[in-house]
């Protein structure tokens, strides 16, 4: 009987030293949502958006959505939500739906917010980043 309980101990504490192995190593392959976006080539109050490059974005990922605001003065620069198809480079795409950076004071304080949705409009993921316009 004693060796019996041994036995049940010892195959439930391999068990448990096991599944925290699997947690940590499923863990560790997680990539984080990250975004960066450069201004150049834009004209204060102009046509055009920054330059973005979004990394880590989740594998279940249905739509991004990026929002852009004005910190400075409390301005909402509006929102746009694209249907992602797994290439994450949106490098030199236009949003007409964001308004372009048009500063009162330069430079002016800018945030923006990347989330990636999933089904049924579950954010999955967020990242944002900060920025003044015109950079130096």
């Amino acid at each position: 009987m004693n060796k019996l309980i041994s036995l049940f101990i010892l195959i439930f504490f391999s068990l448990l030293i096991n599944c925290g192995n699997e947690q940590q190593s499923a863990s560790s392959n997680v990539t984080e949502l990250s975004v960066d976006f450069v201004w150049k080539g834009m004209e204060s109050c102009g046509k055009d958006n920054p330059k973005f490059d979004i990394k880590g974005i989740p594998p279940n990922t249905k739509f991004i959505k990026i929002d852009m605001k004005d910190k400075g003065y409390h301005y909402d620069n509006k929102s746009v939500q694209i249907p992602f198809d797994g290439n994450g480079d949106l490098i030199g795409k236009k949003f007409k739906e964001i308004t372009t950076p048009c500063p009162g004071m330069l430079p002016g304080d800018y945030k923006i917010t990347i989330e990636a949705i999933g089904e049924n409009g579950v954010v999955l993921a967020t990242a944002s980043k900060e920025r003044n316009f015109p950079e130096n």
